[in-house]
């Protein structure tokens, strides 16, 4: 049966009270074959959003391999303060890369349009593929601006097309909330039209408090310009679901409870849990390995279950696991191996424990925390100084590395407290951005770099807010440009100011 005709009114076992938004975006996939279509799936942290997401595309690929079989997902994440630019897509082209690397060159060449030089520009990992890599030039062209960028998203749109037109084509975007607004455009700009690439899109977002909202606003208005945008709201679960789910993952591992007291448990289970699958889950785990004949859960939290497994851990697997945490994105198992001592033994221990998840990808194995809120409970136990040390640690190993993006060490010799190396890699970071045609990252980064600079240097500071500017006007940010051109100007001489507010006044009069 073609995968565009299969039913999913039923997600898979342990996936329980989500029937309803899973069928959901089960039918907007089928939609999706005459059209684009944008789903958007919203709920606090640890409502089970990823969850539904990672059984939705399993069930989309319906265990079938190659390109030309089953739907092909592209599935992302974004991550807070991330400096990569066009986050939202970075991953997503990553998991296009590993893709392609399996196709065959003639099939390729069906899907990859000629003017792929364009998009791999904007994501350079695509010329780890042999025929893209080939169509690239040495050096980008020298044209950055508005209209190069245009061109590009226009190539990636061609791109996305072809593979729809050949399989059913979904693209997953988890924590869209930290996307930065290079990455919208970009978005906006691939669905616009009749003409659309007939793909399902979905974006998950968390919300809260903490959590930013403007954006994420802003961008839903934008994609409802061009089509409707179907926003699937996950609820707590009801208290016979949670029970359900609490008796499923009970059975699941070694439990001396059975009958009467495992209903029992589970019920205790649920009620504590309000609802919320990862506490089911978590607190499922904290009865088989820990208490084990006990009849009451007592004041138990999910901070306190997680510092108890991370005190039960040895040595080498509590550094692994204070890396990860401390990195804030995937981390390379390697680098998480060589900052620890730790390896396979250790990685098999926090997995064990609930704390990790490893993933696969073009950069090889990647270790991240298991859930964010995960990752929040383990931070608190982490001074400041030891994060500082670790930051700096993952510096090094990245800066003996091929290929980083300079974005990335930035981050983390910022996070470090290096500021002078931070602001060197930064404004490296900035250029790369504006070569790859994010010019808003561009900018924010060239004003990072002028923040991080030491105020004495007035000269590294006026040039970093000038290319600022620069970018913002190539951005179509006119007055935004104007202003970092002002400041930049305040730190000139006479002569090099007056060009620089003639250079404002430019970019005001286009921003009319």
């Amino acid at each position: 049966m073609p995968p565009n005709q299969r039913g999913y009114a039923s997600p898979p076992g342990g996936l329980i009270g989500r029937e309803v938004p899973f069928a959901a975006v089960g039918a907007a996939l089928t939609e999706s074959r005459k059209r684009a279509v944008v789903t958007l799936l919203r709920g606090r942290s640890g409502l089970g959003k990823s969850a539904l997401l990672r059984a939705f595309a399993e069930a989309a690929q319906a265990g079938v391999a190659g390109i030309t079989m089953g739907a092909v997902v592209l599935a992302g994440r974004c991550y807070e303060r991330e400096q990569v630019p066009f986050n939202a897509f970075d991953s997503v082209i990553d998991a296009l890369t590993g893709l392609f690397l399996g196709v065959a060159p003639s099939e390729l060449a069906t899907l990859v349009p000629p003017d792929i030089a364009a998009v791999a520009r904007l994501f350079p990992v695509l010329r780890r593929v042999a025929t893209i890599a080939e169509a690239c030039p040495p050096e980008p062209p020298g044209d950055v601006d508005a209209a190069s960028l245009r061109h590009a998203s226009a190539v990636l749109r061609d791109m996305f097309r072809r593979i729809a037109d050949r399989v059913p084509l979904v693209v997953i975007v988890d924590d869209v909330q930290w996307g930065d607004s290079d990455s919208a455009s970009l978005l906006v700009e691939l669905l616009r039209g009749p003409d659309a690439p007939r793909c399902l899109v979905v974006l998950a977002a968390s919300e809260g408090e903490a959590l930013p909202s403007a954006d994420l606003t802003t961008l839903v208005e934008r994609l409802r310009a061009n089509g409707p945008v179907l926003e699937l709201g996950l609820e707590p679960l009801r208290t016979h679901e949670a029970t359900t789910l609490a008796e499923l993952l009970l059975r699941r591992g070694p439990c001396e409870l059975e009958g009467e007291a495992l209903q029992t448990r589970a019920a205790v289970i649920a009620a504590e849990a309000g609802g919320v699958p990862l506490f089911v889950r978590e607190l499922a785990h904290h009865v088989r390995t820990t208490m084990v004949g006990e009849t009451s859960l007592g004041d138990v939290r999910l901070e306190a279950m997680v510092a108890e497994r991370v005190g039960r851990l040895p040595a080498a697997a509590r550094e692994m696991l204070a890396a990860v945490i401390v990195a804030g994105r995937p981390l390379e198992l390697e680098i998480a191996s060589a900052l620890s001592g730790g390896g396979r033994r250790e990685l098999q221990q926090l997995r064990a424990a609930h704390l990790v998840r490893v993933s696969k990808s073009p950069r090889g194995e990647l270790v991240e925390a298991y859930h964010d809120r995960i990752r929040l409970a383990v931070l608190a136990g982490v001074r400041d100084e030891q994060a500082r040390a670790i930051h700096g640690q993952i510096a090094e190993q990245l800066l003996g590395r091929a290929g980083v993006p300079p974005e990335l060490l930035a981050d983390h010799l910022r996070a470090a407290g290096d500021r002078v190396r931070a602001a060197e890699v930064t404004r490296v970071a900035a250029q790369h951005a504006a070569e790859a045609l994010a010019f808003r990252r561009a900018a924010e980064l060239y004003r990072d770099a002028a923040g991080l600079l030491p105020i004495e240097d007035v000269v590294g500071r006026r040039e970093a807010l000038a290319r600022a500017g620069e970018a913002l006007a190539a951005a179509g940010r006119g007055s935004e440009a104007a202003e970092c051109l002002l400041a930049a100007a305040a730190l000139a001489p006479e002569v090099v100011a007056l060009a620089l507010r003639e250079r404002a006044e430019e970019a005001l009069r286009a921003a009319v």
